[in-house]
């Protein structure tokens, strides 16, 4: 490892006066390879750029400065807690914390404290698993002898029932110093992941295979998925919900009643009109190239996307024809210029 300080990596940018983040490098190579998601990867830096001693640290979920809302991030958390990645334990207020803290109520919980000694384990055995030329697929969590110890202490809180079981039923394993482990690595929340590969063991990639690959990574990102994860194929209407939800960027695992209530509205009266999902994504991509908020980035609601159905279908017999009509349609820069009047 580099022994340049910080402040030479940084030429003594005055940014490096608020401080720095002890975040593992092979968290940062490997937290795909464990099926981590990147909005997990954001809440474990958060949590590690509070590690600031040997101590676990304890910051709260709330108090993160993400994009994500509260309900999403636990999801998230829930997700790593049931495949033994991170471990909790309660901190309660005391007395003595009401001379620095004047709304401490002591007995109560003050906050979680993070322990990632799993985690870390976990890391270090994927890196070394994939530099044998192992599949990522094929790796198996195990909880370290350290954690396991901890757990059957009593110290940790709120550990999901599956892994709380595997760890008393492992009492062989740790009679041998050895870890735990687990049946399947596969996340909850996790979307759908490459195939990990050693770069050591599969050697250089060709500029073909970087091309291929490329591609196939972007195909997953800008065409929607509607096959499922399990083999019985999607119906009409769940293939027709999955679209409309995919051009509206709500993720359907974490979907709240009220958008649930608005994409089945949608779904249902394009699915009578005769509308194919396939239609729905071709929305999608006319509406992020020629609708003003599109070009802004804002994903459009169910609601906008029957609203600008007509203008889509105008839009598409139009272009069939070989001459596209655009002046309906208004420019980023003039609804800026539009925005920027009504302010003055």
């Amino acid at each position: 490892m580099s022994n340049i300080s910080i402040e030479a990596r940084f030429e003594g940018h005055p940014i490096i006066e608020y401080g720095t983040a002890p975040i593992p490098v092979l968290l940062i190579w490997h937290y795909n390879h464990l099926y981590l998601s990147d909005s997990q990867f954001a809440i474990i830096s958060h949590i590690l750029s509070r590690k600031w001693t040997k101590e676990a640290p304890y910051p709260t979920l709330p108090g993160m400065a993400m994009s994500a809302k509260e309900k999403t991030r636990r999801a998230y958390v829930r997700d790593l807690r049931q495949r033994g990645l991170i471990f909790t334990k309660r901190l309660y207020w005391v007395t003595d914390d009401l001379k620095k803290f004047p709304y401490a109520k002591p007995g109560k919980v003050r906050a979680n404290a993070w322990y990632f000694s799993s985690l870390l384990h976990n890391l270090v055995r994927i890196h070394n698993w994939l530099e044998e030329g192992k599949s990522a697929e094929d790796f198996v969590i195990e909880i370290p002898i350290e954690t396991a110890s901890m757990f059957l202490k009593g110290e940790f809180h709120d550990t999901p029932a599956t892994i709380a079981e595997a760890i008393k039923n492992g009492s062989d394993q740790l009679s041998k110093g050895q870890g735990i482990p687990l049946l399947s690595q596969n996340s909850i929340v996790g979307s759908t992941i490459p195939k990990a590969t050693s770069r050591k063991a599969t050697g250089r990639k060709t500029d073909s295979q970087k091309e291929e690959s490329f591609k196939e990574e972007e195909s997953l990102d800008k065409k929607n998925q509607l096959a499922p994860k399990s083999k019985k194929p999607l119906t009409p209407a769940q293939a027709m919900f999955e679209a409309i939800a995919q051009v509206c960027k709500i993720d359907i695992r974490f979907i709240t009643e009220d958008d649930r209530g608005k994409v089945n509205q949608t779904e249902k009266l394009f699915r009578d009109e005769g509308v194919k999902p396939e239609e729905i994504i071709r929305f999608g991509d006319w509406w992020s190239e020629h609708d003003w908020r599109g070009k802004l980035h804002q994903p459009p609601q169910p609601a906008q996307i029957r609203s600008t159905w007509g203008q889509f279908n105008e839009w598409r017999e139009t272009s069939q024809n070989g001459a596209t009509d655009y002046s309906s349609l208004i420019s980023v820069d003039d609804y800026k210029k539009i925005q920027e009047e009504r302010s003055q």
